[in-house]
């Protein structure tokens, strides 16, 4: 049996992975591939599509479509900022998930069993020995390492928002912001990455650059074609989520989690993700977020990083378009970020808010 564990990065398409064999996974058993279940809500889903011959499109609880995060927070146990997020629930001790983890493979004989969670990506920076816990999971494998990895400044763009949409109080990324992810694994692919590949755990490592995954047609082609698991016709293809919002508002829910308690500063953000669609902004890649110094200081401090990613997987250059860190965006974030607070003052939805967070977003929109 092959164990294959997908351990991200963030914000490389790892969540509609997640989505897509959770929606498929009894097509995907059946063809001998299985996305294993930790806890009974999980085990009784699939038992449903079972008898019922077959998959089908349903809501699901976190633990249910996303179970293998559940269990990375559970490996992290009480490590400070890693405790069990609550949106997965009724979670079993660890011991107990390998316990259900095994019996599955035992009673089903996969050909492939796949583990996929970006929180494992934590796990060599907080405390390497975690990932030998997660190896424990299945015995006698044929062990596979899948990573994706996108350009660091491509990257903060789009984490940057992720860490703000949960109350997180930063600087801006154009004034120190970026600099303070420079030792976290969120810049430091190395500090991340080398402790899997050093564990003596994985045969075949797959590290991949962002943009080959995308020109494969999405991260489930790439996954399947990369760790060499033949995909079957499956009833349901990958979805694209987690797109996030326009970086002008960027700014806009910083400045709100430094003012407000965060039950207001997510309102904001609620309100923001619900008008995003509606709003005439020019393309997010036009914007630029960082300056001119600030890119040239991420560009030298990533250089030794890329030169380690380019050993580790004998690519000449591993991001080919490296040097266009360097390159400023075009439009400037001042004036899109005001122009974009206009807009939102326009819509019908924004005389709902209460007078605090109408002020906020009339002050940034220069009103």
């Amino acid at each position: 049996m092959n164990a294959i564990y997908h351990i991200g990065h963030h914000k490389v398409g790892t969540t509609a992975l997640q989505i897509f064999l959770a929606h498929n996974s009894y097509t995907l058993m059946k063809a001998g591939i299985l996305y294993p279940k930790i806890e009974a809500d999980g085990l009784i889903d699939f038992l449903s599509r079972a008898m019922r011959g077959g998959d089908e499109l349903r809501l699901m609880e976190y633990q249910v479509c996303q179970p293998h995060n559940a269990l990375a927070y559970r490996i992290l146990g009480k490590e400070p900022g890693f405790e069990m997020s609550p949106l997965y629930k009724n979670v079993p001790g660890f011991m107990q998930i390998v316990r259900n983890v095994r019996t599955q493979i035992e009673a089903l004989q996969p050909k492939h069993t796949i583990f996929c969670s970006e929180i494992f990506s934590n796990f060599g920076a907080v405390r390497p020995e975690m990932i030998d816990i997660a190896g424990t999971m299945v015995e006698e494998s044929r062990m596979k390492l899948y990573c994706v990895l996108r350009r660091p400044d491509q990257y903060l763009a789009s984490w940057h928002w992720q860490w703000l949409k949960f109350g997180r109080k930063s600087q801006a990324l154009d004034a120190g912001g970026t600099e303070d992810y420079f030792d976290t694994i969120h810049f430091d692919y190395q500090k991340m990455l080398e402790p899997w590949l050093t564990s003596n755990i994985f045969k075949y490592q797959y590290i991949r650059p962002y943009s080959d995954v995308m020109a494969q047609g999405g991260v489930v082609q790439d996954f399947f074609d990369t760790c060499e698991i033949d995909l079957p016709e499956t009833p349901f293809g990958e979805e694209r989520l987690n797109v996030g919002v326009h970086v002008a508002f960027f700014e806009v829910l910083r400045t709100a989690n430094h003012k407000f308690r965060f039950p207001k500063s997510k309102k904001l953000r609620i309100f923001i993700e619900e008008a995003n669609a509606s709003l005439d902004l020019p393309s997010k890649g036009d914007v630029e977020l960082f300056g001119k110094d600030v890119r040239r200081a991420m560009y030298d401090r990533f250089r030794p990083i890329e030169q380690y990613l380019r050993e580790v997987t004998g690519r000449a250059a591993f991001f080919e378009d490296l040097d266009n860190i360097l390159d400023t965006r075009p439009l400037d974030e001042p004036p899109v970020r005001r122009d974009a607070c206009t807009q939102l003052m326009a819509l019908p939805a924004f005389d709902a808010l209460d007078d605090k967070l109408r002020a906020h977003i009339a002050e940034h929109a220069g009103a």
